[in-house]
């Protein structure tokens, strides 16, 4: 089985009495990108929940993330290989800024979103 992660649910769904929970919702507003750690502990948290509720042999999508090089050395330093998993593939898809413009837009009429605004976005 797959099962899809975004980092950016996961951090909007820290919980209120986490540590972290001031400094993420401080990322999310002003679009900066969260601490790598922060991310890969929630990544890794949610990775051992569905493999203990589904078994060991699934395959993750990792939607948002690595953001930046930065992630990606993280990934590579903390996650990889036999520590956590171990990457096949990253898709990237390329759209035009007034199309995802358009669709942040439209979102935040109903998602509720801190995030779901041209100036956060336009920061990430």
């Amino acid at each position: 089985p797959c099962i899809h992660l975004s980092v950016g649910e996961l951090l909007r769904n820290v919980p209120a009495d986490s540590p972290h929970k001031m400094l993420v919702d401080e990322c999310l507003v002003e679009g900066k990108i969260v601490p790598v750690e922060i991310s890969l502990n929630l990544l890794q948290a949610a990775m051992e929940k569905a493999r203990s509720e589904m078994g060991e042999s699934l395959l993750f999508l990792v939607d948002g993330f690595p953001r930046n090089f930065n992630n990606l050395e993280g990934w590579v330093r903390c996650m990889s290989d036999e520590k956590v998993s171990s990457v096949w593939g990253t898709l990237m898809f390329s759209c035009p800024l007034q199309e995802l413009e358009r669709r942040i837009l439209a979102r935040a009429e109903t998602s509720g979103r801190s995030d779901d605004n041209l100036k956060s976005a336009q920061k990430r």
